[in-house]
């Protein structure tokens, strides 16, 4: 006997059909929920306060000390536009819009994102912060498989990726591909990512499975639009080993049927998990490896002083 669960209406809202579609096809092969769909609405603002607390002041501090080599690489074009992955709010990409235009080589800063309320706290941040001096372009990307190219002229680029945009899609591998191929030999791409320590991975490997208190609200935003309550499951965070990454994934403590207003008929078992959040976590040379693997050359490497998180500056080899 399966427990009958019906989305909320706000889901119909904020969702098209066919991220719906995409949404329960993903549960259906993958029982997975695309972490992408979580940035709509309230979750756009649990986002917004998170990215604003705790995650853009750790890549304003990445970058401010890198300050240096990037001014620099600013200075060997008269122009860049800046095309920002997953913009978010705007707020980890402040500093170096900041340098670009003190040094009057500001272009056009193209903001992309899944979700039109994340691009609408950026436009108006950019416009707070900098009075019309960075003109703001926002354009819905879903980089698991739209590329940006079309949206971006031949002027030279630099292609920001701060925060786990990529990182938290399963099929990174293809995204980074396409990335790649959307850039040019002028192009730079500029990352942030957090990185792993040989004792963390000790940690891990030790203890690499447990339960966990509660979702935090904005990870918990799409389970609840689903309509699955708290009631139906229990949250387990852990390390995959085989795939190196953090996740977290809710297991049901019920057989369920989820129900769409259209579309097919979601059905789980009880002891069936749903991935939540995958944070693929490498060590600095696997982490360069990767982006040899995605075809990318990196010149410049800077680590955090806790050596904690990786900016790199790479271009399409």
């Amino acid at each position: 006997m399966r427990t009958k669960i019906q989305p909320k209406s706000e889901l119909y809202q904020l969702l098209t059909p066919q991220q719906i579609a995409d949404l329960a096809e993903s549960l259906i092969e993958h029982r997975e929920l695309p972490r992408q769909y979580g940035y709509v609405g309230t979750g756009a603002q649990h986002w917004n306060q998170q990215s604003t607390e705790e995650l853009s002041p750790a890549t304003n501090r990445l970058l401010n000390a890198d300050q240096a080599y990037l001014s620099e690489l600013i200075s060997r074009r008269e122009r860049w536009d800046v095309v920002d992955l997953g913009a978010g709010n705007g707020l980890p990409a402040r500093p170096l819009l900041s340098w670009l235009v003190d040094a009057g080589r500001m272009g056009r800063y193209v903001a992309t994102d899944i979700s039109a309320d994340m691009l609408r706290m950026a436009e108006h941040n950019i416009r707070t912060w900098f009075d019309g001096a960075v003109p703001f372009e926002g354009h819905i990307i879903d980089l698991a498989r739209q590329p940006f190219a079309t949206h971006v002229g031949r002027t030279p680029r630099l292609v920001l990726h701060f925060g786990n945009t990529l990182f938290n899609l399963r099929n990174r591998d293809q995204a980074f591909g396409m990335v790649h191929d959307n850039m040019t030999a002028n192009d730079f791409l500029i990352q942030e990512q957090y990185v792993d320590s040989p004792q963390d991975r000790l940690t891990r490997s030790a203890r690499n499975l447990g339960p966990a208190q509660r979702l935090p609200p904005g990870r918990r935003f799409l389970v609840d639009l689903l309509g699955i309550g708290e009631d139906l499951y229990t949250l387990e965070s852990g390390y995959d080993l085989q795939r190196s990454e953090r996740f977290e994934r809710i297991r049901l403590t019920t057989g369920a049927s989820i129900r769409f207003d259209a579309g097919p008929v979601v059905d789980l078992d009880a002891g069936e998990s749903l991935l939540v959040i995958r944070n693929p976590i490498h060590g600095r040379a696997e982490s360069l490896a990767k982006l040899g693997e995605y075809g990318f050359t990196t010149p410049h490497v800077h680590h955090s002083d806790d050596e904690r998180r990786l900016l790199t500056v790479s271009t399409v080899a």
